[in-house]
């Protein structure tokens, strides 16, 4: 019975990393779906929210911050609306 908390400790632990994991990975492979800027502008014909309608955007790199592969979301609701890639390599 001594055993039996730490082996329970551990296999919560252990559950519990493999469904963050997934859960980001489910994440990383939505944003890599994103339509490129050009295919959301044929979609939406303006670059504003199509959830709530917002001009104002956010963009971060799909995988840190320096990623020259872009993501843009809306600054109002947090949807993630398109990628883009960056060509010049500045921040």
């Amino acid at each position: 019975m001594e055993l039996a908390i730490p082996v329970v400790i551990i296999f919560t632990f252990f559950i519990g990393s493999f469904v963050m994991i997934s859960l980001h990975l489910g994440q990383m492979s939505a944003r890599r779906a994103l339509p490129s800027r050009d295919a959301y502008l044929q979609q939406s014909a303006s670059l504003a929210c199509s959830k709530c309608g917002s001009s104002e955007q956010r963009e971060f790199g799909l995988d840190d911050q320096h990623d020259q592969k872009r993501i843009v979301a809306c600054a109002a609701c947090n949807k993630e609306l398109f990628q883009f890639r960056r060509e010049d390599g500045t921040a």
